[in-house]
């Protein structure tokens, strides 16, 4: 395959990789909790706390006083509710959705996603 091919196929294959975003929390092993927050990019977020947990910096400014607190290779990412983005679906919109679902999430209805689905037609 000639790498103009192989590029091709590799710029098609990332336009048809569907976003999947979501809500998640930073816990920590001795008990402490974060406060909800979403994502557009549930995997990268992850990969921002493993970089994070291996050079020892803070990813997110708002967790540095904890951060600085305990030991980094105590935090993990608890992944709370998933959302894939729809096919022909803005960034903006998908945005909108999460934040949505943030919201019912906040709100404390337990029932985050189901509504969030119910109201979009989603599911």
């Amino acid at each position: 395959m000639k790498p103009t091919e192989a590029r091709k196929q590799a710029i098609a294959a990332y336009k048809e990789k569907k976003d999947v975003g979501g809500l998640f929390r930073i816990v920590h092993e001795n008990g402490w909790q974060g406060p909800v927050l979403a994502t557009p990019n549930l995997a990268g977020m992850q990969n921002r706390l493993a970089f994070a947990k291996k050079t020892g910096g803070c990813f997110d400014m708002k967790l540095r006083e904890v951060w600085d607190r305990f030991p980094a290779e105590g935090f993990s990412l608890v992944e709370l509710e998933r959302l894939e983005g729809r096919e022909g679906q803005t960034a903006a919109e998908f945005r909108a959705e999460l934040g949505e679902l943030l919201a019912l999430w906040r709100d404390g209805n337990g029932e985050g996603c189901a509504k969030l689905c119910r109201k979009t037609g989603r599911g």
